[in-house]
């Protein structure tokens, strides 16, 4: 399961978003809490993966813009 699975299974627990209307059966497969919390438990490098992938994308974006603003303005 990639890291994102477990976003739309938060989302899921904790909101009771549906997914399965955007998705479809075959891209989305339920996992209960316990299931949730054991893969946090026992792949920690893939959360942490994607943590730094959001982190660094928010980054080159405020630097993108940063660098545009002062290449055009200044």
């Amino acid at each position: 399961m990639f890291p994102i699975v477990f976003w739309r299974e938060t989302l899921n627990i904790k909101k009771n978003v549906k997914f399965k209307k955007l998705y479809g059966k075959e891209f989305y497969y339920p996992v209960d809490k316990n299931q949730l919390n054991e893969m946090l438990l026992k792949y920690p490098k893939f959360f942490y993966i994607q943590y730094i992938i959001y982190f660094s994308v928010f980054i080159s974006i405020i630097f993108l813009g940063i660098a545009y603003s002062l290449d055009k303005f200044f």
